[in-house]
């Protein structure tokens, strides 16, 4: 039994047709607008999150002395004189920001983001905790850049298809005749004008006998093996002498 023959062009509009990829104007527009939304959530709370983490790495360790605290939806803010670890920055007043360590009187180790920060993470706020909010705003993001680029490359598949489908079709003998109907014609005794090859055309000098001379500025355009003989005459050949005409036997006048 012979094998039928799948058409690419149908397997690939079965494949699409029902599928999740985008295809109108406004399906894009949303999926965009989506796309967007959730990059920006991923920027805003994941913001805390990665000071913590670079304060944690590369920041200035040290310890706070609580004087007084005060309380925020987010975090307990204490405000004490900070000392650092090895004493290279020693501020008098500086803000810590902690989940529970708000007493007052207490020391905290804590870490400043660089020695110019105004403000300091306590020990017990993770880079993790602080990047939770963020994680669906992360997924969401992959979830919609995955979905454009396989609806892009599905639609660059269909315009490809149906480029194959639908070639151009040949011109007709009707616009053919159309054409030279249209096409202006050409005047009598007027060559065609060369094409165009980006090279400078040479000037032509012309002598006092109306001959050209050549291109100024190159040499003259011959063809090979072409040798010009005007004015030259031809080399001398050998000397044959001429034999004198002479009279015959009879009547030369030694034979009477």
């Amino acid at each position: 039994m012979a094998k039928e023959r799948v058409d690419p062009a149908a397997a690939a509009d079965d494949e699409d047709r029902g599928s999740w990829h985008l295809r109108g104007v406004g399906s894009w527009a949303f999926a965009l607008a989506l796309w967007l939304a959730a990059t920006g959530g991923v920027g805003l709370f994941s913001r805390e999150g990665i000071e913590v983490a670079l304060a944690r790495l590369g920041g200035v360790p040290g310890t706070v002395t609580i004087e007084n605290c005060a309380h925020s939806s987010s975090y307990a803010l204490c405000y004490g004189p900070f000392s650092a670890a090895d004493g290279s920055v020693r501020r008098q007043r500086i803000e810590l920001r902690t989940l529970r360590h708000d007493r007052p009187g207490a020391v905290e180790r804590t870490w400043l983001p660089d020695r110019s920060a105004t403000h300091a993470w306590a020990g017990d706020i993770s880079p993790w905790r602080q990047l939770l909010p963020a994680a669906p705003f992360a997924l969401l993001t992959l979830i919609q850049t995955v979905w454009i680029m396989l609806s892009w490359r599905a639609w660059r598949r269909r315009r490809r298809l149906t480029r194959d489908e639908n070639p151009p079709a040949a011109p007709t003998r009707d616009d053919v005749v159309r054409h030279r109907e249209t096409t202006p014609p050409r005047p009598v005794g007027v060559a065609r004008p060369p094409a165009a090859t980006g090279a400078p055309t040479p000037a032509i000098t012309i002598s006092d006998r109306g001959h050209p001379l050549g291109a100024v500025g190159g040499a003259d355009r011959r063809q090979p093996g072409w040798q010009d003989l005007r004015g030259t005459a031809a080399p001398p050949g050998p000397s044959i002498p001429q034999q004198r005409d002479r009279p015959p036997p009879w009547e030369r006048p030694e034979h009477g």
